[in-house]
């Protein structure tokens, strides 16, 4: 038997809150642009091709979860990543997730029919 029973409850919470937070196309694309620089909302606004309010509502989650952090930059809010740790998990994610899934897409491609999608 695997000793998976060895996290307490707190840390599976921690974790699941984490997961919730990164269960966002828009928030992790966010955290990645960030990973590269420090960007001002306008900057993620015309990257992403999403309005200010969507951009400005994920850069908010992401904050109250100690994820990112604001500077005022003058009349501008700048973000930036204040726990670059989060990069490595997204990586992971997306590997492991690449490989979790690539079996079912090579069975769907497979088993389509051109033309009939």
């Amino acid at each position: 038997m695997r000793d998976d029973l060895r996290f307490s409850p707190e840390e599976l919470d921690h974790t699941a809150a984490l997961i919730r937070v990164l269960d966002s196309e828009m928030r992790l694309r966010i955290l990645l642009l960030l990973h590269d620089s420090q960007r001002a909302v306008h900057e993620l606004v015309g990257i992403l091709g999403k309005s200010q309010p969507l951009v400005s509502q994920h850069l908010r989650v992401l904050r109250d979860e100690g994820l990112v952090a604001a500077k005022r930059c003058g009349r501008e809010v700048a973000y930036e990543l204040a726990n670059p740790t989060v990069i490595r998990i997204i990586h992971a994610l997306v590997d492991h997730a690449c490989e979790f899934y690539a079996p079912a897409a090579d069975t769907t491609r497979r088993t389509s029919v051109p033309g009939q999608d």
